[in-house]
């Protein structure tokens, strides 16, 4: 029985940006970027094809014409899933870099400079070629700014949220130990009182005439009779 060839996979709708809206809404460099990756995520998931598939399981997918043809279909699901999930991931990659945005300002700068060249040319200035016009929201810095900032947002969101909830919970330990302080305040003035107490009755007992006491219990007992 002769091999089977490769199957081709079915076309499917991407998940995000199609190459169809890419010139549209970021240019054609955009579009060739998009064209390309296309173009190599489908070399990389057929690279993987039906044979190496059934070389797994030889004897399962050599023992009828039937389960051949189940593992064509098999392997050619999971070469579009394949797909779908890496084109996928790198248009999440893109976006977030802002791949589409950035590469549409590099277009509309190389427009920029031809134009400029062209009107000197057409001017007779050879010698006055004007150096290309940068504006400010062109530059590097202002291109780092635009990926930096939506990043320094995202995070001065979590702080706020962390420090909110550590706010509150400061809050309640400080009236934890504040309960607690008022207790040992209290817990102070009580033993403040019994000691005063206590010292009271110890002066009380210096002050006590010791020796008359013993002196009038000796004699009530001598003085009590005998009844045995």
């Amino acid at each position: 029985m002769s091999e089977p060839q490769p199957i081709a996979m079915a076309e499917e709708p991407s998940t995000g940006q199609t190459v169809e809206t890419a010139e549209e809404e970021y240019g054609r460099n955009y579009e060739l970027l998009m064209q390309a990756l296309e173009v190599a995520v489908r070399k990389g998931a057929n690279k993987w094809t039906a044979k190496d598939f059934k070389g797994c399981f030889p004897t399962i997918s050599s023992s009828s014409e039937e389960r051949s043809r189940v593992f064509d279909e098999i392997w050619a699901r999971t070469a579009a899933n394949m797909r779908e999930m890496v084109m996928k991931q790198a248009q999440q990659l893109l976006e977030h870099y802002n791949t589409g945005p950035a590469l549409l300002q590099f277009h509309h700068t190389i427009q920029k400079a031809r134009e400029a060249k062209k009107e000197d040319e057409v001017n007779g200035w050879p010698e006055r070629l004007r150096a290309d016009a940068w504006r400010p929201d062109l530059t590097p810095q202002a291109l780092m700014a635009a990926h930096n900032l939506p990043q320094y947002d995202a995070v001065f969101e979590r702080l706020r949220t962390e420090y909110l909830e550590l706010t509150k919970e400061s809050q309640t330990l400080y009236e934890e130990v504040k309960r607690k302080q008022d207790l040992v305040k209290q817990l102070e003035q009580e033993i403040g009182t019994a000691s005063q107490q206590l010292e009271d009755t110890v002066q009380a007992l210096e002050t006590h005439p010791t020796d008359e006491m013993h002196l009038w219990m000796e004699q009530v007992h001598t003085t009590v009779p005998d009844k045995s």
